[in-house]
């Protein structure tokens, strides 16, 4: 099967972006390193490239070729370190990204890629992620194996 046009990398990426720039930054104005919009594309080449921590990933940007690699291939302006990232990404209500998975499944959607998954007319068998579903407010340590 040949893919669709519209689903390569850079239409995906161009997808999150837009949806940053809408986020509402809620910092006091003047006192901003790194815009909402770096700090989610940070968050989303942390997840890309699969990094086990943010600082994991803060390690990977110090090494020769990465800093360019997130802001040529990511487009992110000004690079977050770990405490930063995720003081901003912290700030972000995680409803503010609803929109992306939307838009990701109309994308997957019109390319016919989901047909295969409808079990009904309208209806598509998809896992879902249940951080929001599966809360604790309280974190414990693993207890030794």
């Amino acid at each position: 099967m040949k893919p669709k046009k519209h689903l390569n990398f850079g239409n995906l990426r161009k997808i999150i972006s837009e949806r940053a720039l809408q986020i509402k930054d809620p910092r006091r104005e003047g006192s901003v390193d790194h815009d909402i919009h770096d700090c989610c594309l940070s968050g989303f080449a942390m997840m890309f490239f699969q990094d086990p921590s943010m600082i994991a990933f803060q390690r990977r940007l110090q090494e020769d070729g990465h800093k360019n690699n997130l802001q040529t291939i990511f487009r992110v302006g000004s690079v977050p370190k770990a405490t930063q990232l995720r003081d901003v990404i912290d700030l972000i209500p995680s409803s503010s990204f609803d929109p992306v998975f939307s838009d990701f499944f109309s994308v997957l959607q019109r390319a016919k890629l989901l047909e295969k998954f409808q079990i009904f007319k309208n209806q598509y068998l998809i896992s879902i992620d249940g951080t929001q579903y599966f809360t604790s407010p309280r974190i414990s340590p693993v207890p030794d194996a």
